[in-house]
């Protein structure tokens, strides 16, 4: 239905609307009664586009007559721009971060659009959006370090940390505190920093209800990674009620004393056993010995995880004079590799030397043993086990990772390396954040190649952006932001 604006003497101007695809026009329209010709007579103009989003009318932009200034990208900086004002974690950066060093919010932005590279970060900023909304930031190498440096002091983090977790307490922040499942991310790992082997230990802890990161370190050399986590847990217990956490750690961390450590402490574990300890050996011996490892690939101890079929065998076993569960874990995949491995290089003259090493280490292809203080679900363990390995992807550095410092800017005592880190885990709350509430079935990355290709026309007053393709207009309704006909500059 029209709608009408006024009403004059032989004279009524109202709106009409026109759709044209999947986009609305409206033009305001004047009817009058022409006295001579003895009938009405009408003009249209066109002043306008409705937002398909809050059904808002957009007015015409006039667009300026002197020639633009620049060309940039628009759609990606601009995405990230509004999301992250959305943000519950946006608070907490601006009144503790960002005020301090404005130029935090670019960089991050950045970190959310692109993967991290000091030299092709000015570049990315000089050719975005994003250097208008923040007028020209200053994101040269030397000025990033100056951030990483910011990032790295202690007092900055533990700001952070008290007020997140504080925020996670009593608001939208996380949910779930309650029967937390704690991921120790803890990696010991050799990387390349400009072309120099690194030996890197740092620690994460993992929300398992909503996979959100807690707490983040990078550990000194001489740290115990026990007496770290016991300390962390101290702190947690400040911002929840209930203490029953489990603590899924590397196989690295088992020895003896930091397994009589967490049950001195009443700390319940779940951690893979390695293959040289002796109770490996003694557990896949009496399923040996007993013949029950030809069951293991019953159909009773199948189950699926991520698309692919593992079998776990429940069994009880005696660690430190403490009841603990053992899992016995078959990952066909893994066994075939492995047998592979094992024909290969075991020869028959060798095999037939010592039998009972050969008939060992064939049945215990493709296995692995998860040893856990509690008692779990056997369809739940390795749920804990793979979601912190994809975490451990997700959040730290690998081995054989390359990071490039601009020289010589990178410090021997690592502080830019370690505010290299925290940035890096910043960025992964707010991509989480932003997963989880927008686009569970899209790819926050996909979407934003998809929006890198829309382009504005900055003015020494106004910014108008291109007309968008119908995939970046989906694209951009789908996490409820309008696209501007114009933003003022």
């Amino acid at each position: 239905m029209p709608e009408f604006l006024y009403n004059k003497a032989r004279e009524m101007t109202f709106i009409r609307y026109k759709k044209f695809k999947n986009n609305v026009y409206a033009y305001e329209v004047t009817a009058s009664w022409d006295a001579k010709l003895g009938q009405s007579r009408s003009k249209s103009k066109y002043i306008g586009k409705v937002d398909a989003i809050t059904k808002k009318l957009i007015p015409k932009v006039k667009i300026p007559k002197e020639s633009e200034k620049h060309i940039l990208d628009f759609g990606d900086g601009f995405l990230l721009y509004e999301l992250l004002k959305q943000q519950a974690l946006y608070p907490i950066l601006k009144n503790h971060l960002f005020i301090k060093q404005p130029l935090l919010e670019p960089l991050i932005i950045y970190c959310l659009s692109n993967k991290f590279s000091v030299e092709t970060c000015k570049h990315w900023v000089n050719g975005n959006i994003i250097r208008i909304f923040f007028q020209n930031p200053d994101l040269s190498p030397a000025k990033i370090n100056q951030l990483l440096l910011f990032l790295a002091e202690s007092e900055i983090q533990e700001l952070f940390f008290t007020e997140y977790l504080r925020a996670t307490k009593s608001s939208e922040i996380q949910d779930g505190l309650k029967n937390l499942t704690i991921y120790t991310i803890y990696t010991n790992s050799s990387v390349n920093i400009n072309n120099v082997s690194q030996n890197i230990k740092s620690l994460a802890v993992i929300n398992n209800t909503n996979k959100q990161p807690l707490y983040f370190y990078l550990l000194s050399e001489d740290t115990q990674i026990i007496d770290e986590l016991i300390a962390i847990i101290t702190d947690l217990e400040k911002y929840k009620e209930t203490s029953n956490e489990l603590i899924v750690l590397d196989k690295s961390s088992f020895s003896n004393n930091n397994i009589k450590t967490l049950y001195d402490n009443k700390i319940n574990f779940l951690i893979k056993l390695p293959r040289d300890r002796i109770l490996f050996k003694y557990i896949l011996l009496e399923e040996i010995n007993s013949d029950n490892i030809k069951n293991l690939e019953s159909s009773k101890y199948a189950r699926t995880f991520n698309n692919k079929i593992f079998f776990i065998k429940e069994a009880t076993v005696k660690l430190f004079d403490h009841q603990a569960y053992a899992y016995i874990i078959l990952d066909p995949e893994r066994k075939a590799k492995e047998i592979a491995q094992f024909i290969g290089t075991y020869s028959e003259e060798l095999a037939s030397q010592d039998k009972k090493q050969s008939k060992f280490i064939y049945n215990s292809c493709g296995i692995f043993i998860l040893i856990c203080s509690k008692l779990i679900k056997t369809k739940e363990v390795l749920l804990y086990y793979k979601a912190k390995q994809a975490l451990k992807q997700k959040f730290y550095l690998n081995e054989g990772d390359s990071i490039s410092f601009p020289l010589p800017l990178f410090q021997e005592n690592k502080e830019d390396l370690k505010g290299y880190l925290f940035l890096n885990f910043l960025s992964q709350i707010l991509k989480n954040q932003i997963q989880e509430k927008y686009s569970k079935t899209t790819n926050l990355e996909d979407n934003l190649a998809i929006l890198r290709a829309l382009k504005c026309k900055v003015y020494e007053n106004i910014i108008i952006p291109y007309n968008p393709t119908d995939e970046q207009k989906d694209t951009l309704e789908r996490y409820k932001i309008s696209l501007p006909i114009s933003v003022d500059v």
